[in-house]
């Protein structure tokens, strides 16, 4: 069978690469409480702990430790899923809250625009999903990505190229991936370029449809 990359795709026109100097942008991250030239690493999906919550408060604490300046933001952007036994539990939530290493806006609508403000987004999940769409969904927004070395995963970060692919369960390798990207603004561009290339070019919904109606054809023509 053929794989047609970019699983269901995503409109890269809903998608905002290039505009986190808007006024838009700035004016989120003032309502989050987010200094504007900070490094905002974005977390987005169901609360679930097998997407690696644990690992991105980790990372976000280890960092806050190390790094005497403030400059990097850990954001988390999704609420538990009650009736999912891998759901993050309130009482962790509330303790997180508590502890204060990572913003947490509950869950959003506009996550769009929150990656348009945002620097990168790490999934550092260890459950076997397809390609998880929040990379899609970055990576159509211009951003560089990090993300588990996971099946999925690796269909959209190539490493070195359009992001970091980092081992599962990994708390240290998240926090020195995101302050590689932190410390290193042109690393971040030319990722972030190869990112939007590859939305544009494999993740578009428009042309996964056109594999797919190709992929038939082929199959009704046989």
């Amino acid at each position: 069978g053929r794989m047609v990359p970019g699983g269901s795709g995503v409109d890269v026109t809903e998608y905002h690469p290039g505009t986190r100097e808007s006024a838009e942008a700035l004016g989120l991250r003032r309502s989050l409480g987010v200094a504007k030239d900070a490094f905002v690493a974005l977390f987005v999906g169901r609360l679930q702990l097998d997407k690696g919550l644990v690992e991105f408060v980790e990372a976000a604490r280890i960092i806050r430790r190390k790094r005497t300046r403030q400059d990097i933001v850990f954001m988390m952007v999704g609420a538990p899923d009650p009736g999912n036994k891998r759901s993050l539990p309130e009482a962790k939530l509330a303790q997180w809250k508590a502890e204060g290493d990572v913003v947490f806006t509950g869950r959003r609508e506009d996550v769009p625009r929150l990656m348009a403000m945002a620097n990168t987004v790490t999934t550092p999940t260890f459950y076997r999903e397809g390609l998880p769409r929040t990379l899609l969904e970055a990576a159509a927004t211009g951003l560089p990505l990090i993300g588990t070395d996971m099946p999925g995963v690796r269909e959209a970060i190539i490493d070195g190229v359009n992001g970091i692919l980092i081992p599962t369960h990994d708390s240290a390798a998240l926090a020195r991936a995101v302050e590689q990207l932190a410390d290193d603004p042109e690393m971040c561009e030319r990722y972030g370029n190869a990112s939007l290339e590859r939305a544009k070019n494999q993740f578009d919904h428009r042309q996964v449809v056109g594999e797919y109606l190709k992929m038939y054809e082929e199959l009704w023509n046989r």
